[in-house]
């Protein structure tokens, strides 16, 4: 090996030339701590990544992620989908809880039951006055309501008189819009705009459709 100073020529395996004393592996050292390095940022990338893998499939990073506004239309969209599962999501689960016991005697698929019976009605509905040609589209947010600190403890004192066990740190109203398109008797294409309001409640910072 050949000293890069002096150019003497020295043993391989040394770290210092023997007639000039400088460092001869600073390179290779410096390799190995640039390799240490890369090693370290990459198993704390993996480690944030299972992170955020596990709080996405626990749901906690997209519960807190969605916005009143967000429930408001993937209520409007599993209405309009006949969906009555993702519907039962939307709601928060002490309310179902409450409403099976109140209502079904405790079965707790007795509120699911009666969404899936709803929504079966609806798509009846539909059909008979749109016909099997219906679809939907632009699922607009109007306005917002924001309830006052005032109404929220309002409502909360509400839903303690019911026997709901539920506290609420914030709700809304939200006015929305959409547009429905089908075909007519005469196969002519129709437009129909409808408006709609939601009620969203917010429990520890995670918002969920509610019955005002």
């Amino acid at each position: 090996m050949q000293c890069p100073k002096c150019g003497k020529e020295t043993a391989s395996g040394l770290d210092f030339c023997t007639e000039c004393g400088s460092r001869i592996n600073e390179g290779k050292d410096e390799k190995k701590n640039k390799t240490g390095k890369k090693r370290i940022i990459a198993v704390v990338m993996l480690a944030v990544i299972a992170v955020c893998a596990v709080m996405y499939l626990t749901g906690s990073l997209t519960s807190s992620a969605r916005t009143a506004e967000d429930v408001a239309i993937e209520g409007i969209e599993a209405y309009l989908e006949f969906d009555h599962d993702t519907t039962y999501s939307l709601f928060p689960e002490t309310y179902t809880i409450w409403i099976a016991d109140k209502y079904y005697g405790g079965d707790r698929d007795g509120f699911k039951e009666m969404l899936e019976g709803k929504a079966d009605e609806n798509r009846r509905t539909f059909e008979a006055k749109y016909g099997s040609s219906l679809s939907y589209s632009d699922i607009t947010v109007v306005s917002t309501r924001e309830y006052s600190a005032s109404e929220i403890s309002d409502l909360n004192e509400d839903f303690e008189g019911m026997g709901l066990d539920i506290a609420i740190d914030g709700a809304k109203k939200i006015k929305l819009k959409y547009t429905l398109t089908y075909l007519t008797k005469d196969d002519l294409k129709a437009e129909e705009t409808v408006n709609t309001t939601s009620f969203v409640i917010s429990i520890g910072g995670k918002w969920y459709l509610f019955d005002e």
